[in-house]
């Protein structure tokens, strides 16, 4: 049995004013780092792979702003996710701007900034305003629902209706 803690000590040091992760308490799939790159031709899925899955996920609004830096300086681009859709050319985490949802691994956040990825292990930045949404992977996955087909031991779908208990 191993057991992990991690201390966190205020620092006067304003370099620093992300809530940073200590990464070796977090539960990962594979120990192995992940060395894959989405290629630029924007060949983004629905649900994407990222190198960690972080503290969490930002869900972007419709029209959103994506930076290189933490102090929201050099913007990268301006997006509508309806309109911009084609010309959108990195990948979040789930991605379907046709439908409105860009929802990007958060790995750190300050009073100003969320630090997130894209293209599996890109950092970029998103501002922390109230369009700007966090989540929590518990508050996410509570939140959300599965469809399922119905199929027969076989695997044939099942033309009926299901039935209420």
């Amino acid at each position: 049995m191993t057991i992990f803690f991690s201390c966190r000590q205020k620092s006067n040091n304003s370099e620093s004013k992300f809530d940073n992760i200590d990464i070796a308490s977090i539960d990962t799939i594979s120990a192995q780092p992940i060395n894959k790159k989405i290629d630029q031709d924007n060949n983004c899925s629905y649900d994407n792979q990222e190198s960690s899955l972080g503290i969490g996920l930002i869900i972007a609004p419709l029209k959103f702003e994506i930076f290189n830096d933490s102090l929201l300086k050099d913007k990268i681009s301006s997006w509508d996710m309806y309109e911009d859709a084609s010309q959108i050319n990195m990948c979040s985490k789930f991605f379907k701007p046709d439908y409105g949802i860009m929802h990007f691994v958060c790995i750190a956040k300050s009073e100003m900034a969320y630090k997130v990825l894209v293209n599996f292990s890109d950092v970029k930045y998103l501002p922390n305003t109230k369009n700007y949404h966090f989540k929590i992977w518990d508050e996410y996955i509570s939140q959300s629902f599965g469809i399922s087909r119905l199929t027969s031991k076989n695997g044939d779908i099942s033309k009926k209706m299901p039935t209420k208990n």
